[in-house]
């Protein structure tokens, strides 16, 4: 049992680094192409937020799921603050 929760985990953050790496390489192919230099910086700056915003919610995932594991401390992270910050990344995220 043990190794199955170690293994969701490891899903959630080998699922964070494959789409920070997915975007990254698209951001800097598609910036060899882009004219405007300022344009290239915004995307770059969108690319540092929703960097952010993965890692974020990968650790929301990864904290949500060791506090179901250890009973302690159940009652403040399943209050449901996660729930709503994770809900608001991902609306934010997904908006752009």
């Amino acid at each position: 049992m043990e190794k199955k929760k170690t293994m969701k985990k490891r899903w959630v953050l080998d699922q964070a680094v494959r789409h920070a790496i997915e975007e990254t390489w698209a951001v800097f192919t598609n910036g060899a192409i882009t004219p405007n230099p300022a344009l290239f910086l915004a995307r770059l700056a969108d690319l540092a937020r929703s960097n952010a915003f993965l890692w974020t919610e990968a650790g929301l995932q990864v904290q949500e799921h060791a506090t179901r594991v250890v009973p302690v401390g159940q009652s403040l992270s399943r209050s449901g603050a996660g729930h709503r910050c994770r809900g608001y990344l991902r609306r934010v995220y997904h908006a752009r």
